[in-house]
């Protein structure tokens, strides 16, 4: 048999209700699984709290963190946001996720969320009947904790309910609440409702805001009401010039608590010349509500040989903070690099030298080898494209045939045209390349015949034989192998292969 459900068992009903928002006291139902709160999430699935805001100060991310129930429990992780999650004034790191409780405090930039939870009751309990009704709505009243008897209205709109609605209001509206303070309707309330002894004290040597914040010390509110410092940028960091000079930087203090913030700020190490605080500031306590904003003058000296390093500390009652201040050495300018330059190159062109370099290498007879072989080759190639049909034949093998060059040349100059223009990434200019390469391939053919046709003109009629043919074009590779070894003298001390004696 199934054990009966308990009270524990049944579903629960998570909420969360704005008590440092625009709207006090608005509450956000939370459905199972997870919620995604921010302030700009785009039509996403989630919480946008983005009418919350108005106009405080502190600003949460699109993407803030987000909230996760699962049965009985309900938790929260930071989305790496850059003002950070808070969970009763405690900061949850970059994606650690925290178990949450009935009345946690959650705070998101400027807006605070009070986790709330419902039990429904079990199937078939009996409503309260009329005669039940009224007992037991004053068992709920008197048990509630910090519930005022009678909500106190204010003149600018809001109604507090709890004695920490007054904390969320002055976190949220200090300078209406401090007027119902200094006119005296906040005290006739605290006597309407039998608060004797949480009567404002106006004491004569204080001013209106120290009045207000003693009074929300003395508030019997179910969670602390001390303020609390933050401070931003935690670290600054300043590229010196050339020349030095001064800049200026501004922290931002800002109270993320309820009562007054009192700070008191100072240079450390005490004597730096460098890092200077405004007179009003250095060493003088100052009031935050909710912002201020703490100027800092660095004085860049003209020559920087290391980094400067100093601190801005602050002191209050809502906490410590440390932000360092250094200065970092100007980066130094590139010079352009001057070209290497090769003292026994000559003035000769960047791709020719390496050319040169590796001609040096060759030994005499082995570039006449090379230059027989070559032009040897070279004129035997001239052969075989005459030898294929087109334009005719002619009375001798040896003989050019100007159609032949023309069409294989011009055939290969559209073929590497058309590559070339491949690798532009347009195939618009494979046409226009293979275009170009086919006309600069006919005016090869036809120089390619001019140089043939004058040199064997030298043979006589001995220019129709193939062996004569072959042997001038190897005297004139002998030739040119020849002078380049004059132009380029062979140097032992470059050929690898050979061991020094």
């Amino acid at each position: 048999m199934a054990d009966s459900p308990t009270q524990d068992a049944q579903p629960a009903a998570w909420s969360l209700a704005v008590v440092r928002g625009r709207e006090v006291g608005r509450v956000y139902a939370l459905a199972a699984g997870e919620t995604i709160l921010g302030n700009a999430l785009n039509g996403a699935p989630g919480l946008d709290l983005s009418d919350q805001e108005g106009g405080l100060p502190r600003r949460m991310a699109a993407r803030h963190a987000a909230v996760t129930l699962t049965g009985q429990e309900a938790a929260i992780r930071d989305l790496d946001s850059p003002g950070g999650t808070f969970v009763n004034r405690q900061r949850l790191l970059a994606g650690q996720s925290r178990r949450l409780q009935p009345g946690d405090v959650i705070q998101l930039g400027g807006v605070q969320l009070r986790l709330e939870r419902r039990t429904a009751a079990p199937p078939g309990a009996a409503a309260p009947g009329p005669q039940a009704g009224g007992a037991a709505a004053m068992a709920v009243a008197t048990t509630a904790v910090g519930r005022l008897p009678v909500p106190f209205a204010m003149a600018a709109g809001p109604s507090c309910r709890t004695w920490d609605d007054f904390l969320a209001l002055a976190a949220q509206r200090w300078i209406d609440l401090r007027d119902e303070l200094s006119s005296g309707r906040l005290a006739e309330y605290l006597r309407k409702i039998q608060r004797i002894d949480l009567v404002p004290r106006l004491e004569p040597s204080q001013s209106p805001d120290e009045q207000l914040d003693q009074w929300l010390a003395r508030l019997p509110a179910s969670r602390s009401s001390a303020p609390e410092l933050d401070v931003h940028p935690e670290v600054v960091t300043v590229r010196a010039v050339t020349g030095g000079g001064i800049t200026r930087q501004a922290l931002r203090v800002s109270n993320t608590g309820y009562r007054l913030l009192r700070c008191i700020a100072r240079v450390e190490p005490a004597g730096t010349r460098w890092l200077r605080l405004r007179p009003e500031h250095d060493g003088r306590p100052f009031f935050t509500i909710e912002e201020t904003d703490l100027s800092i003058e660095l004085e860049i000296p003209e020559v920087l040989d290391c980094p400067l390093t100093a601190a801005i500390v602050l002191e209050s009652n809502g906490g410590t903070r440390r932000v360092g201040v250094r200065i970092e050495r100007p980066v130094p300018a590139v010079e352009p690099l001057e070209p290497a330059t090769d003292p026994g190159a000559g003035p000769v062109s960047d791709w020719v030298r390496p050319l040169g370099a590796h001609l040096a290498r060759w030994k005499p007879g082995v570039r006449i080898a090379a230059g027989v072989l070559g032009a040897t080759l070279f004129r035997s190639l001239v052969v075989l494209i005459g030898m294929a049909p087109v334009g005719g034949s002619t009375g001798s093998m040896a003989e050019p045939r100007l159609a032949a060059l023309a069409l294989a040349l011009a055939v290969v100059g559209v073929v590497g045209g058309g590559i070339l223009g491949s690798r532009q990434g347009d195939r618009r200019d494979l046409v226009s390349a293979g275009f170009a390469g086919g006309l600069l391939g006919l005016l090869a053919a036809a120089v390619l015949h001019a140089v043939v046709r004058s040199v064997e003109r030298l043979l006589g009629s001995w220019s129709s034989s193939l062996g004569a043919v072959g042997l001038l074009w190897a005297a004139i590779g002998a030739v040119l192998a020849g002078l380049a070894t004059w132009l380029v003298p062979y140097r032992p001390d470059n050929d690898h292969a050979e061991a020094t004696p």
